[in-house]
C-alpha cells in the first residue's frame, strides 16, 4: 500500500522537476538564440556591402579587411561571443575573428546548409546545439548581408556567422542534479511520514476492510472490535451495528423461509399421496390419466422448489472429507444424465480418475448439479455441455461450459441473487444456493458469457479454508 501511495507522489515530483528543468532549459536556450541573432544582425547592419564584395584571398593586410576585422572583434568582445565570421554565398571566409584566412571554407557551412536555406532578408536563423572540440556546447546564429538592387529590392550577398558557447548548460546540469536530489529527499520524507501514520490510520482501516470482506462473504457471526476513537471508531461501531442487523435479518429470513417451506411441504406430501392413489384407481384411462400425470409432475417440481428453499435457509455446516473426483462426477452424471438426454443434450466429463480432494460431497454435488442443469437448459438440442475438473496448485477448479444462448449483460450482476431467474419454471434459488455452498467452502464462482456463443462457469474450491 505504501508503494501505491509513493509511486504517484514520485511521479508527480518527477514530472514537476522535469517540467521545471525543461522550461528553464527552453527559456535559456531561446534567450541565448535571440542574443546571438541580435549580435549577428548588428554585425550585418554594420557591414559595408561594397567592402564585403571587394575582398579576395591575400587581402588580409588591406585597410578594408582590417576595418571589417576590427569591427567584428570589437562586437565580439562587447558581447562575449566566441567567434564572428563573414561568409560569402558559397561558405568561404571573407573576414574572421579567428585564425581563418580569406577564402578558407567555414567548417559549419555544410552542416548548417538547411538552416542557411531558411534565411530571408528580414530574418536570421540559428543552428541546433553542437559539441565543439573541447566538448563544450555551442550554437551558431546566421544573419544575411544585404545589398540593394537597382530595382529597389535587396539581395543576399553573404552571411554573418556568430558562434556562442552555451555555458548556461553547466548551470542546468547542476539544477537537474539538485532537482533529482530534492525529489528523492522529498520521497524519503513522505515515506517516513506515511510509515508513522500507517499505525494510526492505515492499519485500522485495513482491519475494517477485512471485516467488511468477511461480511460480504457471508460471515455475520464474527464481531467487529471497536478499538479506535474518532471517525474510524465511529465507522467501526456503525459497521458492527450493521453486521448485527444483517445477522438478525438473515436469521429472521431463514426462519421465515423454513417455516413457509415446511407449511407448503406438508400439504404437498398429502397431494402426492392422494394423486398416487388416484392414479392406481384410474389406471390407463384417458384423458384422466394424462391430466393426473401432469399434476404429479407439477407436484414434483413444487417439492423441488420447497427443498431448495429449505437448503438455502439451512445454516452451512460443512462435512469435509476426501472425495475421489471420478466417483463424484459419475454421480452428477447419473442424476443429470436422464434430463439432459431427454432434451437432446450430451454431457461430457474430463476428470482425472486418480485425483481426490477434500470438500463436502453432498453440498458441492447439489451446487454442481444446479450449474449443470442451467447449462443444459440453455443448450439447444444436439449441443454438448462439458464438465471439467482439475487441480491447480492448492485449488480445485470445476468448469462447466455450454454453447447455448449466453447470458444478457444486464442480467449478469444479478445471477446469484436469491429469487432472480429468467426461466419461467425457475425458482431463483438454485444459483444463489450454489454460491452459498461455494462461499461456505471459502471458494469463488466466476462466470464468462457471450450472448449467442455460450457460457463458462468456473468454480474454485481451496484445499484449506482461507
Amino acid at each position: 500500500m505504501l508503494l501505491a501511495y509513493l509511486i504517484p507522489i514520485g511521479l508527480l515530483l518527477g514530472g514537476l522537476s522535469f517540467f521545471a528543468y525543461y522550461r528553464t532549459k527552453l527559456s535559456l536556450d531561446q534567450e541565448f538564440s535571440q542574443r546571438l541573432l541580435s549580435v549577428a544582425g548588428a554585425v550585418a547592419l554594420g557591414t559595408d556591402p561594397e567592402s564585403f564584395l571587394i575582398l579576395s584571398p591575400g587581402d588580409e593586410k588591406s585597410q578594408v579587411y582590417q576595418r571589417l576585422g576590427g569591427f567584428c572583434r570589437k562586437v565580439k568582445e562587447l558581447n562575449g561571443v566566441e567567434r564572428i565570421a563573414l561568409l560569402d554565398r558559397k561558405g568561404k571566409i571573407v573576414a574572421d575573428t579567428g585564425s581563418s584566412r580569406i577564402g578558407d571554407p567555414f567548417s559549419r557551412f555544410e552542416l548548417d546548409r538547411e538552416v542557411l536555406g531558411r534565411i530571408a532578408p528580414a530574418r536570421g536563423q540559428v543552428s541546433i546545439l553542437f559539441s565543439g572540440p573541447d566538448r563544450r556546447l555551442y550554437k551558431e546564429a546566421y544573419a544575411p548581408v544585404l545589398m540593394k538592387t537597382p530595382t529597389g529590392g535587396e539581395d543576399i550577398i553573404g552571411y554573418v556567422a556568430v558562434e556562442g558557447s552555451a555555458v548556461f548548460f553547466a548551470g542546468l546540469t547542476r539544477l537537474r542534479r539538485d532537482l533529482l536530489f530534492g525529489g528523492l529527499l522529498g520521497l524519503i520524507i513522505v515515506a517516513g511520514i506515511s510509515l508513522l501514520l500507517a499505525r494510526r490510520i492505515v492499519n485500522p482501516i485495513r482491519r475494517l476492510v477485512e471485516s467488511a470482506g468477511r461480511i460480504e462473504a457471508g460471515d455475520l457471526d464474527s464481531p467487529i472490535a471497536v478499538r479506535e476513537q474518532g471517525e474510524i471508531g465511529f465507522l467501526a461501531a456503525t459497521l458492527e451495528q450493521m453486521r448485527g442487523s444483517m445477522r438478525e435479518r438473515d436469521r429472521t429470513l431463514n426462519l421465515m423461509l423454513r417455516g413457509v417451506a415446511h407449511e407448503v411441504r406438508n400439504p404437498l406430501g398429502g397431494m402426492e399421496l392422494f394423486a398416487g392413489l388416484l392414479s392406481e384407481k384410474l389406471g390407463s384411462r384417458e384423458p384422466e390419466a394424462e391430466y393426473l400425470e401432469k399434476i404429479r409432475r407439477e407436484i414434483g417440481n413444487l417439492k423441488k422448489v420447497v427443498q431448495e428453499f429449505l437448503d438455502y435457509a439451512r445454516p452451512e455446516e460443512l462435512r469435509r472429507q476426501e472425495v475421489k473426483l471420478s466417483r463424484f462426477f459419475a454421480e452428477v452424471l447419473e442424476i443429470q444424465g436422464p434430463g439432459a438426454r431427454e432434451r437432446g443434450v450430451e454431457l461430457e466429463t474430463q476428470v482425472d480418475q486418480e485425483v481426490s480432494f477434500n470438500f463436502d460431497p453432498g453440498k458441492l454435488r447439489r451446487a454442481v448439479i444446479n450449474l449443470v442443469e442451467n447449462a443444459v437448459s440453455a443448450s439447444e438440442r444436439g449441443e454438448k455441455v462439458l464438465i471439467q475438473a482439475k487441480l491447480e496448485k492448492n485449488w480445485l477448479r470445476i468448469t462447466i461450459a455450454d454453447r447455448g444462448i449466453g447470458i444478457p449483460e444486464a442480467d449478469r450482476p444479478h445471477l446469484f441473487e436469491p429469487f432472480f431467474t429468467t426461466r419461467e419454471s425457475g425458482s431463483g434459488i438454485g444459483l444463489a444456493l450454489s454460491k452459498k455452498v461455494v462461499d461456505g467452502h471459502g471458494g469463488k464462482i466466476e462466470v464468462i458469457s457471450r450472448e449467442g456463443e455460450g457460457t463458462v462457469v468456473e468454480v474454485w474450491i481451496p484445499e484449506v479454508m482461507k
